[in-house]
């Protein structure tokens, strides 16, 4: 290993325990291996590897079709805990949806008219507090949405929107309903995506259309700081286990897609991710974002100032990576974000 690369880790070795005091419990489950019994998710296989790991959580590659996937998963303890306030997940939202820009919508209007869905019943799945809801109704659309956040849905029903609590095959909504559902960066946290697209190909019309938004795996970054994670031992910087429990390459979605029943009209990747953000999500700053979050501001205190060696390391460590992600963002299919549509027959 590199002289560099050796004082990376030691940095984050002795400065980045504290952004793992929440997730104990996890590292203590997971430094099991896989369960080689587990079938993939996207093509079937039980070939599978240990290969990187983030947060204490193992994580695993499919030797056939490339799929990340944490073995063994959080229990449903350890994800509500992880998802919960006052792990500073969802404290800080925008209750009035007038304040937000209706631009993502109106990019998502315009794609499933061009594949020939005219403005009908849209659904969106994960639909949070209505932030998309809101600009699609304002364009035509019948909508409606799900979601498992009680507070957030409860922001969504102040604006009239029928939501509803819940996994999305427990929701109740009727059967080949919908002319376009929307899954907008929740495919990777799902327990079984395979069961999630299922959901979906019965509830959209014949000819609907679903989109999908997943980060790529694929990408530049992701593929450079995997690399870096084998080579080190530190994290994979482009995970963000076990928030996420799958990490998608556009091939291996385009596969799961097609094996239950959804033809991919369009498959497209882009950007290169922002800085600061790919910084923060390494999540060597975890022990921190909880009480930066409530505070609503970034201030330098003292425990901000322990973690400066913390920053400057990941700093050092992520910069090439992020320069050959937007060196690459624009080679087909290695932008950061896989958005793709897919039609039911």
């Amino acid at each position: 290993m590199p002289s560099f690369a050796v004082a990376i880790s030691s940095i984050l070795d002795a400065y980045g325990g504290e952004a793992q005091v929440a997730y104990t419990v996890c590292q203590r489950r997971s430094m099991s291996g896989p369960d080689e019994s587990i079938a993939c998710e996207c093509c079937g296989g039980t070939d599978h590897e240990s290969v990187t790991h983030k947060r204490g959580w193992k994580i695993s590659r499919c030797s056939d079709c490339s799929l990340f996937f944490l073995a063994p998963q959080p229990t449903d303890a350890e994800i509500s805990e992880i998802y919960s306030t006052s792990e500073g997940y969802y404290t800080r939202v925008t209750a009035d949806l007038r304040e937000l820009s209706p631009e993502r919508a109106r990019g998502l209007d315009d794609s499933y008219r061009a594949l020939g869905i005219e403005r009908g019943r849209f659904l969106d799945v994960g639909c949070a507090h209505g932030a998309l809801l809101y600009p699609m109704r304002a364009l035509g659309w019948t909508v409606q949405g799900n979601d498992l956040n009680a507070g957030a849905l409860d922001i969504a029903r102040t604006y009239g929107f029928e939501v509803r609590q819940g996994q999305l095959e427990d929701c109740g909504f009727e059967p080949e309903s919908f002319d376009a559902i929307h899954l907008g960066d929740l495919i990777e946290h799902v327990r079984s995506p395979r069961r999630l697209v299922q959901t979906v190909l019965g509830l959209l019309r014949p000819g609907g259309i679903a989109s999908i938004v997943t980060p790529n795996a694929d990408s530049g970054f992701a593929t450079s700081t995997l690399a870096l994670s084998r080579r080190t031992g530190i994290a994979w910087a482009h995970s963000q286990a076990p928030y996420h429990l799958y990490e998608f390459t556009p091939n291996n979605l385009r596969r799961l897609l097609h094996a239950e029943g959804l033809a991919v009209e369009r498959l497209t990747t882009e950007g290169a991710g922002s800085f600061p953000y790919l910084v923060g999500a390494t999540g060597y700053f975890d022990a921190l974002k909880p009480r930066l979050k409530h505070r609503g501001r970034w201030k330098l205190d003292l425990g901000v100032a322990t973690q400066i060696p913390t920053l400057a390391a990941v700093t050092a460590s992520l910069l090439p990576a992020f320069a050959y992600g937007k060196l690459t963002a624009r080679q087909p299919e290695r932008g950061r974000i896989i958005t793709a549509f897919a039609r039911r027959a």
